[in-house]
């Protein structure tokens, strides 16, 4: 029901749920608490931006071929350098929507505080970096349980597509 914009509304009800870990010291936060911020960042990021599952692979610093960036006055940016159609697009460079670098802001600082190993997504146990198979089971299972719906990265591409289809038409 609704398309794309289930997703958005799924991302403002989790940010009510985790929006008091914000004004925690992101140190304090245990791991059950920064994977639940995670489950939301992850839900706000795809609710914006419909990539396949590239976001599992970025680092926090500008090194490899997936990472975030600030860039002066546009803010956030992320660059994905390594990706299934890499040979006929190019990189991929995308500023980050309002409602996700303000996401992004917030949770930096957490995972900053909480992992020393240099990428965005962790592992609820351990706090071991997440790889990318984990981050898309985490989003169709979080979907599966919030919306009745199993939505993958695939399906989010869709109904983003879909929501669009009249620009697309024209």
């Amino acid at each position: 029901d609704h398309g794309y914009a289930a997703l958005r509304k799924l991302a403002n009800d989790m940010h009510e749920e985790v929006e008091h870990l914000e004004r925690d010291a992101p140190a304090s936060l245990t791991a059950a608490e920064l994977y639940a911020y995670q489950k939301y960042f992850v839900i706000r990021f795809y609710s914006m931006h419909a990539l396949r599952g590239d976001l599992g692979d970025v680092r926090i610093q500008q090194k490899g071929q997936n990472y975030i960036y600030k860039k002066g006055p546009t803010g956030w940016h992320v660059h994905i350098g390594q990706h299934k159609t890499v040979r006929s697009h190019g990189t991929i460079d995308i500023r980050l929507a309002k409602s996700v670098q303000e996401a992004l802001d917030k949770f930096l600082p957490m995972v900053r505080a909480n992992t020393s190993h240099g990428y965005l997504l962790s592992t609820k146990k351990g706090l071991n970096k997440m790889s990318r198979k984990d981050m898309l089971i985490m989003l169709r299972n979080t979907t599966q349980r919030r919306l009745g719906k199993r939505l993958g990265v695939q399906l989010i591409r869709v109904l983003k597509t879909t929501e669009s289809l009249e620009s697309i038409d024209k």
